[in-house]
């Protein structure tokens, strides 16, 4: 889970709730694909994601708005990104697997040159099986030739949750 972020700041109570419940709007809207956040916007997204995020009023002066993982854990792909995944450290060598998505199985891809992340449901589709090799062969590239064979690329973080912290930051935040 993401650390929380901490914005201090001299508004009012009633101001305070009308700043965060516009935070949650352009969160969601982000989340829909609807609006871009720092340039970039989703692509088909699923609606998970969005519906993760939640205005809460904590006391009289403490608002939060927050995109809970434990609902859309692709949600923090979308936040903090991942490294490269070998898959063959994790997979069983020698083994076959089957090929194809589990029906509804989300999908993220980030493109920096699109300036967009996509996100979308792909259906179960069955493709055969694919056999695990004893060893990884010199010169292979993985499907989207971006790294060795059995590789899953890297994804790089986004941090709508940073970027809309920044912009109440600037806006509002204690001087």
């Amino acid at each position: 889970m993401s650390a929380p972020i901490d914005i201090y700041t001299n508004l009012n109570p009633e101001q305070l709730s009308a700043v965060g419940i516009e935070i949650y709007r352009m969160w969601v809207a982000f989340a829909l694909g609807a609006m871009s956040i720092n340039g970039r916007r989703l692509i088909s997204p699923t609606g998970k994601y969005a519906s993760s995020i939640q205005f809460k009023k904590i006391g009289i002066a403490h608002v939060a708005v927050i995109a809970d993982e434990d609902e859309a854990p692709e949600g923090k792909y979308i936040e903090e990104g991942h490294g490269p995944i070998d898959q063959m450290q994790t997979l069983t060598k020698g083994r076959s697997y089957p090929l194809g998505r589990a029906a509804g199985a989300p999908y993220l891809s980030f493109n920096p040159n699109a300036k967009a992340i996509w996100g979308t449901i792909r259906h179960g589709t069955y493709r055969g099986l694919k056999r695990v090799p004893m060893e990884r062969k010199a010169g292979k590239r993985n499907t989207s030739n971006t790294g060795p064979e059995w590789w899953i690329p890297a994804m790089i973080k986004y941090e709508p949750a940073h970027h809309l912290a920044n912009l109440i930051r600037n806006a509002y935040g204690r001087r």
